[in-house]
C-alpha cells in the first residue's frame, strides 16, 4: 500500500503535468465552436498550470 505522504515520482509528476496541459489545450478547441469565455478561461488556466508543472516552477 503506498504511504499518502510519498512524493511522486519525476516520471509521474512529468506525465500529470502532460495530463492537465492536454486537457487545456482539449478545452480550448472545445471553446471555438462553443464560443465560451468560460471555456477559453479555464483552458488557459489549465495549459499554463500544466507548463509551469511540467517546467517544475509550480
Amino acid at each position: 500500500m503506498e504511504q499518502p505522504d510519498r512524493p511522486m515520482g519525476d516520471l509521474e509528476e512529468l506525465l500529470f503535468a502532460i495530463e492537465i496541459t492536454l486537457v487545456g489545450l482539449v478545452a480550448g478547441v472545445l471553446a471555438i465552436p462553443y464560443d465560451s469565455f468560460e471555456l477559453t478561461m479555464v483552458a488557459g488556466g489549465l495549459a499554463l498550470v500544466g507548463f509551469l508543472r511540467a517546467a517544475k516552477i509550480l
